[in-house]
């Protein structure tokens, strides 16, 4: 089977490489397509976010490594967007530019300073906005990161919703909240239910797996099957951020799905969504 990967960083952002040494590597692993996503420019200091004094080099680069590589592998441009909840922050784009967006939260909530309380970078951080944010209430807190998945979702065209449950990074073995829990599993559901009635997919990130901060995927396998149940399309991505995590974690999340009772996945061909035989 050969795969197509829309989720990757470059040195445009917080990845290892340059553009090119992605696109050798996926022509090497025999892949089908290759997406762009580096981490849209935001309205504030950031070192993982690509610059905007940046944006029409990366843009001009797509174009040419598609001219050069034609032949060998479909190339996409995209970008992965963030979404700050009661904030003006989200980057003006042309969306004829681009052939997708990814649409994530990594920040949720806003500190006396001003700054935003990152969810996924360090524990320090993470209980940081928990105590003077949320005032030490996880439910809250959980319920603030979902909330502003579905505000995205319904104000922005999201093509991909990147990393659907990041909220659980910091949380190997349950250490701020249980995953279980009725209260968490109610807010995936809600989530769930308003995705469904857009025409946004979900990803099946393998990052925080092979990188060992999470026992599952993003999402788990349980909102997975309820993906499934809900017919949510998924797509599979590793989030690589150097060449050599392209397709990993790939032939797992196809045993999961087999295992799950699903037949098949979307994938980005031609310029179209395909769905794809397991």
């Amino acid at each position: 089977m050969r795969f197509t990967n829309l989720h990757t960083h470059s040195r445009y952002c917080d990845g290892s490489d340059p553009l090119e040494n992605y696109v050798k590597e996926a022509i090497k692993l025999k892949m089908q397509g290759l997406g762009f996503s580096g981490h849209a420019p935001i309205g504030f200091s950031s070192k993982w976010h690509m610059k905007k004094e940046d944006w029409t080099n990366y843009i001009n680069e797509i174009h040419q490594l598609q001219k050069k590589y034609k032949d060998q592998i479909e190339i996409s441009k995209g970008l992965e967007i963030d979404y700050i909840k009661n904030s003006n922050l989200t980057f003006p784009f042309d969306e004829e530019t681009l052939d997708y967006t990814i649409g994530s939260v990594h920040y949720v909530g806003q500190y006396n300073d001003l700054e935003f309380c990152g969810i996924d970078y360090t524990r320090k951080e993470f209980e940081r906005g928990l105590k003077e944010i949320f005032k030490g209430d996880i439910q809250k807190m959980v319920k603030e990161y979902y909330d502003s998945i579905i505000e995205m979702i319904q104000k922005n065209k999201v093509t991909i919703i990147g990393h659907l449950d990041l909220i659980k990074k910091l949380n190997k073995d349950n250490r701020y909240f249980n995953e279980e829990a009725k209260w968490y599993k109610e807010i995936i559901k809600n989530t769930l239910a308003v995705i469904s009635k857009t025409d946004s997919i979900v990803e099946i990130n393998t990052r925080g797996n092979y990188k060992g901060y999470a026992d599952e995927f993003y999402p788990s396998n349980w909102i997975i099957k309820c993906c499934l149940k809900e017919q949510i399309k998924l797509t599979i991505n590793s989030d690589a951020h150097n060449p050599k995590e392209l397709l990993e974690g790939y032939d797992r999340v196809l045993d999961l799905l087999k295992e799950l009772g699903a037949k098949t996945y979307f994938s980005y061909v031609n310029r179209a969504w395909v769905e794809m035989n397991i």
